[in-house]
This record gives structure tokens, C-alpha cells and sequence, in this order.
């Protein structure tokens, strides 16, 4: 396995940079949220939108596995190049089925209860419904700046 020499600082910076990028997208599907839940939404498309982006998030990690490219920005790139030398590639892929099982279950669970479960009968109330979202928002951010101080 060859050893290649990473700048510690531009790895920080290639992943604060993907944190910043990973917020942005949350914030406008927050906001997406907010706007379809309070001009009176219905929990079906809410969750039917769900499924989409988890298929679409499922299909990016399967093409990742695959190939060991990653369709993004260069910080998103320079990050997988540095994931997978620091960890080895056996490691890395053995990661990354993980992910994508659990994606898998995520999305086929998601998916029959979209098409099986009468869901309509409830009402989506924003402010409410959105903290699910923003605990797991504010624990991946946790997660993500514990592993760049992690770099130093």
C-alpha cells in the first residue's frame, strides 16, 4: 500500500468546506420543508419527498462504492481521496457497504410505508415536525467538526 503525504491543514479545510457545503443543502430542504408544511402540505408528500432524496442519496453511495469516485465538489473529492488512503481501500469499501445497506433499509422501509400506510389521516405541523430534522442535522454537525479536530 503506498503512503501518500496529506497536508493536515488542507484536509481540514477540503472537509470544513464539505460541512459548510453538507448545511447549505440542509438548510434549503429545511426551508422547503417549512414552506410546504405551513401552505398546508400533506404528510404523504413530505414523505414522498423523503423517499426520493433517499434513493437519490442511495444510488450516489452505490456509484461510490463501485466506481471509488464521488460525483460533488472538489472538497467532496479531495475528502473521499483522503478517507480512502488513510483507512485502505478494503477498509473503505467495507465502510462504505455499510452505508450502503443501511441506506438500502432506510429507503425500502420509507418506500412501503409511503405505499401501504394511510398516512394522509394526520396533519404536518412545521414547527413540531421539524425537530426530528434538526437533532439529526445538529448531530451530524457534531459528528462531522469532532472528526476534523480529530485531524490535527
Amino acid at each position: 500500500m503506498k503512503e501518500t503525504q496529506w497536508n493536515r491543514k488542507e484536509v481540514k479545510r477540503l472537509k470544513t468546506i464539505q460541512l459548510i457545503q453538507n448545511n447549505l443543502v440542509m438548510l434549503l430542504f429545511f426551508i422547503l420543508f417549512g414552506v410546504y408544511g405551513m401552505n398546508g402540505g400533506t404528510p404523504t408528500g413530505v414523505i414522498g419527498f423523503g423517499c426520493v432524496l433517499l434513493w437519490i442519496f442511495t444510488a450516489h453511495a452505490i456509484y461510490t462504492l463501485l466506481t471509488g469516485k464521488m460525483i460533488g465538489t472538489k472538497a467532496m473529492k479531495g475528502s473521499l481521496a483522503f478517507d480512502i488512503d488513510q483507512l485502505g481501500k478494503k477498509r473503505w469499501k467495507g465502510r462504505k457497504l455499510g452505508e450502503v445497506i443501511f441506506f438500502l433499509i432506510v429507503c425500502l422501509g420509507s418506500t412501503v410505508i409511503l405505499f401501504t400506510v394511510d398516512i394522509n389521516s394526520t396533519k404536518v405541523d412545521f414547527p413540531l415536525d421539524a425537530i426530528p430534522i434538526m437533532g439529526g442535522w445538529l448531530g451530524t454537525n457534531i459528528g462531522q467538526i469532532i472528526r476534523i479536530k480529530k485531524l490535527s
